[in-house]
C-alpha cells in the first residue's frame, strides 16, 4: 500500500491557486504476546494485535494473520473473548488462517493461545505472524492508510515430558565487578543435563561487550538430581556514570532429554559513580568565581577617564596627571614595590616566587595583561568603561585550580583540574548605579582517579564554556552598597577513560550571585579616629549539567556558597601625633551543594600603633578557626611586625622592617573565610611553623639633592626556605625642578631544601608628566 506524501489542492480552477498539505499519519498495527514459552499441559498465554489510535466513524481495518507450528486443535487452539475485548473488535476467522476486524472505537484485540497435551517428547514454537499477499492487512476509510510495525511473535511449548532450562533476569552494580545469573530446570534431571550459555549485545546496544562487560561462551551442566546453578559474568567497573546499561545472555543446543523454556534473561549494570557530575560541580563553581573576582573588582575600579591596565605583570597607566599632565607607569617583577620594607607583595617564604628569569609563554603575558578604558563624562553625568581581565587577580587570562574527593556508595574518587578563563566586559555608571556585561570563556583539563584503587581505571577530562553575566550595583545610601549577577552559558565536556574511550557530552551552566557591603559606623566627618564597623556578605548558587549520550548519563549538579563577614576597629589619637588602632575581624561560611561541603567560623583581630615621634610602627595580626563541622580541622596564625622609619615623608635615612609569622594565615578572618576555595580544602596548619624576615634600607640624596636612593638589603627565612634580597630605588624630592621618574630594582635568590636555587628580578619603571 502507498500512502501519498502530499495531497494537492487546485482552487477555483486556477492553476496557480495550488495548496498542499501534509497526509494524515497512517494507524500502525503491532503484534506482542505475555509470554515467550507455555507449559505443553494447557499452557496459555494471552497475544495482543493493536492498533495505534482507536477508530472513528466511518474506519474499519481487518487484520489476518498466520500460526504456524505444531497442528492446530492438535498442539493448540485459539480462544477469543468477548470479556477480553471491547466494541468495535470482531473476530472474522479461525484456524490457522484467523483474522480480527476493527470498526468504531476498536483498537485492541486480545487472543489466548492454549498449548494441548500430547504423548511425543518434542518441544515445538508457535509463530504468530501478519498474513501476507491477497491476506494481507487492509483498511478502509483511514486518511492515512495502515502500517505494518515488529516482528512476528513466537511462543515455545515445552513438553511436559522434558525437563525445562530457564535463566533468571539479573542486576548488579558494577563496582560489585561480576553479575550472577541463575540457570534452573524444572525438575530433577536422572541423568546430566548441559546447555550453551553465551552472553550477546542488547538491541538496541546498550551496555558495549569488551567495555562494561566480558563475552563468555561456556556449557552449563547439572547432574542428576540438580536443578539450579549459577554462572557470573565480568562486568567493568569505571569512574565515569553511563546509566543503567542492559545486555543479554541465552541458552542454546540443550542435551536430549532437556527443552529451553525462557532461553533468554537481561543483565542490568547500574551505577552511581560521580564523572562527570562531580567534576563538572568544581569546575562550574570555578568559572563563577574567576568571573565574579572580575565583577566585583569592577564595583570597585577607578572611573577616572583614560587608559590602564597592564602588560606581561607591567603596569602601564594613561590617565590625566594632577597637574593637567599625563603618567605613565610601568613596573615588573615579584613586589608591589621592590623597596618596599614591609615585603608586602612578595611570595610567602616556601612558595614559587615570581618574576624569575625565563621566557615566558603566550599564556603567561595573557595572565599578566588587563586593560581597562574609561570614557568622559556624559551629559547626564555617567561613564562608559570596557574592560579586561582583572587587575591584581587575574589577566585577561585567569587561571584557577581546583581538587577534590568525591565519596558515595562504593565509590571513592580523586578529582582535579586546571582552568584558563578569559574576560570581557563593559559597564555604565551614573550617581548611585553601574549596569554591566560580562562575557567569560573558558577552557579547563584534569583528571579523575580511584582512592586507594588501581590507576588504569581512572582518566582524563576536558571541559569548555561560554557565559554571558550581566551585573548590576546599586549605592543604597552613602554606606551601604548593593551588588548582583546572574549568567548562562554552554559548553561541551570530554571524558577520556583509561580504556581509551573518549565520550563527550553538550553541558550547560548557570549561575546567581548577590551581595552588599555596608558601613554600619564610620568616623565623624573630617576625623581620622573613632569606631568603625562595616559588614560584608555575600551569596552564590551555581548549577552545571551535561546531557546524556551513548556511553555517559546525564549529570546535574549544584554548588552554593554564603558568607559573612564583620570588619570593626576603633582608632584612638595619642599624644606626639601617634594613634593605637585595635580591631576585630569575624567571619562565617558555607559550602554547600555536590562538592566540597562545610561550615565554619573564623576570628581574626590585631593591634596597629604608630608613634612618629620615634619612627616607629608596631602591627599585631591574628586568626584562628574557632568552628568547623570537622572538629579535628585546625587553622591558626598570628603575625608581628615591627618597623622604624624616622623620616617616612622624604624616604631618606636609616629604615628597617622586621616581621615574624607563627601557624597559618595571620590576615583576619574575612581575608580567610572569602577565600575561593572551600572551607573543607583547608589542610591546618602546624603551630610550630614559623617564618621570619628582615629588610633594611638607607636613603641618600643623589643628583644633586633632587633625588632620593635607597639601597637595601634583606633576608628571609622559613623553615624550607631562605632569600637573600638586594635592591636600589631612585624617586624624586618634592618641590625638587626634577623629572617626575622613579626607578626600582630588586634581585632575590631563593635556597630551598628540596629545589635548586632560585633567581628573580624586580623592575619598576614610572614617570608624570
Amino acid at each position: 500500500m502507498t500512502v501519498p506524501d502530499v495531497t494537492v489542492t487546485v482552487s477555483g480552477g486556477d492553476p496557480a491557486a495550488l495548496t498542499s498539505e501534509p497526509a494524515a499519519e497512517p494507524v500502525t498495527v503491532s503484534l506482542s504476546a505475555e509470554a515467550s514459552s507455555i507449559a505443553e499441559a494447557y499452557g496459555k498465554t494471552k497475544f495482543r494485535i493493536e492498533l495505534s489510535r482507536a477508530l472513528v466513524a466511518g474506519e474499519m481495518v481487518k487484520v489476518p494473520f498466520v500460526i504456524d507450528g505444531g497442528k492446530w486443535k492438535q498442539d493448540w487452539h485459539v480462544k477469543f473473548q468477548d470479556a477480553h475485548n471491547g466494541p468495535g473488535v470482531e473476530r472474522t476467522q479461525s484456524g490457522r488462517k484467523s483474522a480480527v476486524r476493527f470498526t468504531e472505537g476498536g483498537r485492541v484485540a486480545t487472543l489466548v493461545l492454549v498449548a494441548r497435551p500430547n504423548e511425543d517428547t518434542e518441544a515445538r514454537t508457535i509463530s504468530i505472524a501478519f498474513g501476507t499477499g491477497k491476506r494481507a492487512p487492509r483498511a478502509t476509510g483511514v486518511a492515512g492508510g495502515i502500517a505494518l510495525a515488529g516482528e512476528p511473535i513466537a511462543v515455545a511449548i515445552i513438553d511436559d515430558d522434558l525437563v525445562a532450562l530457564s535463566v533468571d533476569d539479573a542486576k548488579a552494580k558494577e563496582s560489585k565487578r561480576w553479575m550472577r545469573f541463575t540457570v534452573r530446570l524444572s525438575a530433577k534431571p536422572e541423568k546430566p543435563v548441559t546447555a550453551s550459555f553465551s552472553t550477546r549485545s542488547s538491541s538496541p546496544v546498550s551496555a558495549r561487550e569488551g567495555a562494561d562487560y566480558r563475552k563468555l561462551d561456556t556449557r552449563v551442566r547439572f547432574a542428576p538430581g540438580e536443578t539450579q546453578k549459577e554462572v557470573k559474568v565480568r562486568i567493568f567497573d569505571d569512574s565515569h556514570n553511563e546509566g543503567p546499561e542492559t545486555f543479554e545472555v541465552f541458552l542454546s543446543r540443550s542435551s536430549a532429554g532437556a527443552g529451553i523454556a525462557d532461553g533468554v534473561a537481561v543483565g542490568t549494570i547500574t551505577n552511581d559513580d560521580p564523572l562527570p557530575g562531580a567534576w563538572l560541580a568544581r569546575f562550574g563553581r570555578a568559572v563563577a568565581e574567576r568571573a565574579l573576582d572580575g565583577i566585583t573588582a569592577r564595583l570597585a575600579a577607578d572611573r577616572t577617564p583614560g587608559l590602564r591596565g597592564s602588560i606581561a605583570g607591567q603596569a602601564l597607566d594613561f590617565v590625566p596627571a594632577a597637574s593637567d599632565g599625563a603618567e605613565l607607569s610601568i613596573s615588573s617583577g615579584a613586589g608591589a614595590d621592590p623597596g618596599s620594607l614591609s615585603g608586602a607583595g612578595e611570595a610567602s617564604f616556601g612558595q614559587e616566587t615570581q618574576g624569575q628569569a625565563r621566557g615566558m609563554t603566550m599564556q603567561e603575558v595573557l595572565r599578566g595583561s588587563s586593560f581597562s578604558l574609561t570614557g568622559e563624562a556624559d551629559s547626564s553625568g555617567g561613564t562608559l568603561s570596557f574592560w579586561g581581565g582583572t587587575p591584581g587577580s587575574g589577566g585577561l587570562v585567569s587561571g584557577s585550580q581546583f581538587a577534590g574527593d568525591q565519596r558515595g556508595d562504593g565509590t571513592a574518587v580523586g578529582l582535579h583540574g586546571e582552568t584558563a578563563t578569559a574576560l570581557l566586559g563593559t559597564d555604565y555608571a551614573r550617581g548611585r548605579w553601574l549596569v554591566g556585561f560580562a562575557l567569560s570563556q573558558t577552557q579547563a583539563e584534569g583528571g579523575y582517579a580511584p582512592i586507594d584503587g588501581n590507576v588504569k581505571d581512572g582518566g582524563d577530562v576536558e571541559a569548555s564554556l561560554t557565559a554571558t553575566i550581566p551585573y548590576a550595583a546599586l549605592a543604597v545610601k552613602d554606606r551601604l552598597r548593593l551588588w548582583g549577577a546572574a549568567g548562562q552559558g554552554a559548553g561541551d565536556v570530554t571524558v577520556k577513560t583509561g580504556t581509551g574511550e573518549s565520550l563527550s557530552a553538550d553541558t550547560a551552566w548557570s549561575m546567581a550571585a548577590a551581595g552588599l557591603r555596608g558601613d554600619l559606623l564610620t568616623p565623624a566627618a573630617g576625623s581620622e579616629t573613632g569606631p568603625s564597623l562595616a559588614v560584608v556578605s555575600d551569596a552564590l548558587w551555581v548549577r552545571t549539567s551535561s546531557e546524556k549520550v551513548s556511553g555517559l548519563a546525564a549529570s546535574e549538579s549544584d554548588v552554593s556558597r554564603l558568607r559573612l563577614g564583620l570588619e570593626g576597629s576603633w582608632s584612638v589619637a595619642l599624644s606626639g601625633g601617634g594613634a593605637m588602632t585595635p580591631r576585630l575581624e569575624l567571619g562565617a561560611r558555607h559550602d554547600g551543594g555536590d562538592a566540597e561541603t562545610g561550615f565554619g567560623v573564623e576570628l581574626g583581630g590585631g593591634l596597629a600603633w604608630h608613634d612618629p615621634k620615634l619612627g616607629l610602627r608596631l602591627d599585631l595580626s591574628g586568626r584562628t578557626l574557632v568552628a568547623h563541622d570537622d572538629g579535628s580541622l585546625e587553622d591558626r596564625g598570628v603575625s608581628a611586625q615591627l618597623a622604624y622609619d624616622p623620616e617616612p615623608a622624604s624616604g631618606r635615612g636609616l629604615t628597617l622592617s622586621l616581621t615574624q609569622d607563627w601557624g597559618g594565615r595571620p590576615s583576619g578572618g574575612l581575608d580567610a573565610l572569602f577565600a575561593p576555595n572551600p572551607l573543607e580544602d583547608r589542610t591546618g596548619s602546624d603551630e610550630a611553623t614559623s617564618r621570619w624576615a628582615m629588610e633594611a634600607a638607607y636613603g641618600l640624596p643623589v643628583l644633586g639633592g633632587r633625588f632620593t636612593g635607597s639601597p637595601h638589603v634583606g633576608f628571609g627565612l622559613a623553615t624550607a626556605a631562605r632569600d637573600y634580597m638586594l635592591g636600589w630605588r631612585l624617586t624624586p624630592e618634592e618641590n625638587a625642578n626634577a623629572f617626575d621618574v622613579s626607578f626600582g630594582l630588586k634581585a632575590t635568590r631563593r635556597k630551598s631544601d628540596t629545589a635548586d636555587p632560585e633567581h628573580s628580578v624586580g623592575i619598576e619603571v614610572g614617570a608624570r608628566w
